[in-house]
């Protein structure tokens, strides 16, 4: 069971863990601090905390807090290696990075539109409007 944390942070725990795991990154999170009884508090990367077992941390089922994936902007920046120029997404077509998490895309209607990273991995841009204009 994880628990997404709220400032501020709860006090530390007096015994030490069997396995030292602070400082070490799992996925978007980073152990900060035993808590007793296998469980880690975690900070995210989008700035978030969560309370987790360090077995499942550990085996990659626990890998951020929790947070949605338009919230974890920083996937967003250029070098981010999911999206690259010539991808598909629907009917829309990568054609160049153009800043600020920002794609040009060219619809296979023939129009150009600017979609954000997060739109096109997530789905929620499938075209550039012109498949949900024909639909009705």
């Amino acid at each position: 069971m994880n628990q997404r944390i709220r400032s501020p942070l709860p006090p530390a725990w007096p015994f030490p863990p069997s396995r030292d795991i602070a400082g070490r990154v799992f996925g978007d999170l980073v152990a900060v601090q035993y808590r007793g009884a296998g469980a880690w508090l975690l900070a995210c990367r989008c700035g978030g905390h969560v309370i987790a077992q360090q077995q499942e941390v550990e085996s990659g089922r626990v890998q951020h807090c929790g947070c949605p994936e338009e919230a974890r902007s920083w996937r967003d920046r250029p070098g981010s290696p999911a999206l690259r120029g010539g991808e598909v997404f629907g009917r829309l077509v990568t054609v160049r990075y153009i800043g600020d998490g920002r794609w040009l895309c060219q619809c296979a209607c023939g129009n150009e539109t600017t979609v954000t990273a997060g739109r096109l991995r997530s789905g929620a841009a499938r075209s550039c409007g012109c498949q949900s204009a024909s639909a009705d």
